[in-house]
């Protein structure tokens, strides 16, 4: 569980998600439906940012806090605290090492029928002490999980809550020593790497009301960064999973005055019932034989309190819906709780408030990370029951009673037909330790189409055998590991008139897991784009080959006109090797282009070599 490990780093700050909106409608990939009229206002189909270009950055974050390899918290006195946590952006940009500056990050849906796996392409880090020292590097590509509700209010990304999981494999360190002893020992600690999690949560995607305090595209995002485990990756954790329960009532406000630093009258908690809790990760140093510390993450899983829910921007400062009372325990076989001895946990000390043109928030300086010291006897009782949070004794979230947790190390795959083939890393852990000779539920496979119902397009979902998933080896290895192998098991695909545009279907892999095994996060653990066969003309042109394709982004992704309009043929030709590079690197990188990675590989080829054989008559 490499981010809860120690010594570990906590960040915390804004972040900048601007999407284009218009890919999320499938029907609007038809070619005769409207999205922008002639007088260049745009339709109400093309909802909140159509002119948006998909850039990602972290923004104004800072490392608030840290644990040190003892398990102490550590706010202050340490050169790293206060350091700030860049990525590349407009403001912050990065030196490449070649004459020029990284590419800002990219976000990135798999699909329009899929967009609750949003990737973070080019995430890299800076973190630069006043010392001049520096650490970080670049990242593996996170996809979004564990999205959930972040309070009692309707609608949209400002509302929700997520996660990002990823690690930087060969990070960047200070040639010498630092002033900073949390520093110097968080080197020493991450020979494998650095494991990186980031929560994030309120991003407000409505234009019509950006104000002081509540600014466009900008989002709240907690970070923590630790030791990387051998043989961990990227998104599979030797943790525990626990997952909300049923809300207990509220009895009494159980609200810090704190609250009330921004509005009096938050400084009530309302009555009635608590806000569903979200998920928790926790996990144990050392992680086998006898624990003597225990390592639990809140940070996603408590609601926020809502100040006002009547105004617009509705009022929400960020602070949770309860900052004490809060303790983790366990649940015996009858679901009885008993409290850790030292398992009481508050965030009333981890407060910093953020005041910008941005957003006004407060951010948690320990990301809302907690680290608890057992008592005797009490890693023997992690090992055999539940672990559970309660608030007033009631638990808000807990394990399945088995402890059983299926996670899938890839949650998106691209696979072109025909014979495209995906192996996908399993790992299942019980109560945080590898679980061996285990057989994973059995396995789904549903076809995502489009059909006429009534006049109008529906999705549907049905059960397909156009590939097939299996478990290989059947069983978990002694690592709790196994491979899942997906294979398309047809030469082509037959699309409805909604999906034939993009010349791809969406399939989803689920786990049919009984209720006491806790599968991934609960949402459609993997995902395929697969793509139709396609094989270019001998001699393709402008009119019949590149236009209808480059158009088409053109045409959907209207806000890069002002950089390039790759609809309009001279201009192509004018920028044909920008386009040859960028089309020509790897999917993984934050420059490819189409930014949506949404084009067959094959196509994506045609493109290259028509822009190479176009600067090679330019060159005669």
């Amino acid at each position: 569980m490499g981010y809860l490990d120690i010594p570990r780093v906590h960040f915390a700050g804004l972040f900048y998600a601007g999407p284009s909106t218009i890919n999320n409608f499938t029907t609007n990939y038809m070619p005769q439906v409207q999205i922008e009229k002639p007088d260049g206002e745009f339709t109400p189909n093309a909802l909140w940012y159509p002119t948006g270009v998909a850039q990602l950055f972290l923004y104004r974050c800072t490392i608030l806090g840290a644990v040190n390899a003892s398990g102490t918290w550590v706010g202050s006195g340490d050169a790293i605290i206060g350091a700030p946590m860049e990525t590349p952006s407009p403001y912050t940009p990065v030196d490449n090492g070649k004459g020029g500056v990284y590419d800002i990050g990219k976000l990135v849906d798999l699909d329009p029928d899929q967009q609750g796996r949003s990737a973070f392409f080019g995430l890299r880090f800076r973190a630069t002490l006043a010392d001049g020292a520096a650490f970080g590097g670049a990242a593996t590509v996170p996809e979004l999980r564990e999205m959930g509700p972040r309070m009692p209010l309707q609608g949209g990304s400002f509302t929700a809550v997520g996660q990002w999981l990823a690690a930087i494999p060969k990070p960047e360190w200070p040639a010498a020593p630092s002033s900073s002893p949390i520093l110097n020992a968080f080197q020493s600690a991450c020979t494998n790497g650095i494991a990186v999690e980031l929560t994030v949560d309120l991003h407000w995607n409505d234009p019509t009301i950006s104000q002081n305090g509540m600014t466009f595209c900008y989002g709240r995002v907690h970070g923590t960064m630790g030791p990387l485990r051998k043989g961990e990756s990227a998104q599979i954790l030797y943790g525990r999973r626990m997952v909300g329960v049923s809300a207990p009532p509220i009895a009494a406000p159980l609200r810090r005055e704190a609250v009330a630093k921004l509005s009096a009258a938050a400084a009530a908690a309302p009555a009635g019932q608590m806000p569903q809790w979200n998920t928790s990760y926790a996990a144990s140093t050392p992680p086998a034989g006898t624990p003597t510390l225990l390592h639990v993450d809140l940070g996603m899983a408590i609601p926020l309190v809502v100040q006002d829910a009547t105004a617009n921007p509705p009022g929400v400062n960020g602070l949770p819906f309860v900052d004490s009372g809060i303790t983790v325990g366990t649940l015996d076989s009858s679901g009885t709780f008993t409290a850790l001895a030292n398992g009481t946990v508050s965030l009333t000390s981890f407060y910093k408030l953020l005041q910008s043109m941005e957003k006004n928030c407060y951010l948690w300086t320990n990301s809302g990370v907690f680290t608890i010291p057992l008592a005797a006897g009490e890693a023997a009782l992690l090992a055999s029951r539940q672990l559970a949070v309660a608030v007033g004794g009631n638990p808000v979230v807990a394990e399945v009673s088995t402890g059983l947790w299926v996670q899938i190390g890839e949650m998106c795959e691209r696979m072109p037909l025909p014979g495209a083939s995906a192996n996908v890393p399993v790992v299942i852990t019980q109560r945080g330790t590898p679980a061996s000779s285990q057989t994973p539920p059995a396995l789904v496979v549903q076809a995502i189409e489009w059909a006429m119902s009534g006049g109008q397009w529906q999705m549907t979902q049905n059960n397909s055998t156009d590939l097939t998933a299996v478990f290989n080896p059947p069983q978990t290895d002694s690592n709790g590991a196994t491979t899942l192998s997906i294979s398309t098991a047809v030469a082509d695909i037959n699309l409805s008139a909604v999906r034939a545009p993009l010349d791809s279907r969406i399939y989803y892999i689920s786990l049919n897991a009984p209720s006491n095994v806790s599968v991934c996060d609960d949402y459609t653990p993997v995902s395929a784009l697969v793509w139709r066969p396609f094989t270019p003309p001998a001699d393709p042109t402008w009119a019949d080959a590149i236009e209808p394709i480059l158009g088409a982004y053109a045409r959907l992704y209207p806000g890069m006109k002002d950089k390039v309009d790759i609809g309009n043929q001279a201009i192509v030709q004018g920028n044909a090797k920008s386009i040859l590079v960028r089309m020509a690197l790897p999917i993984s990188d934050p420059g490819y282009m189409p930014v949506t990675r949404d084009l067959a590989p094959s196509k994506v080829q045609m493109v290259v070599k028509f822009m190479r054989d176009w600067l090679d008559q330019q060159s005669i």
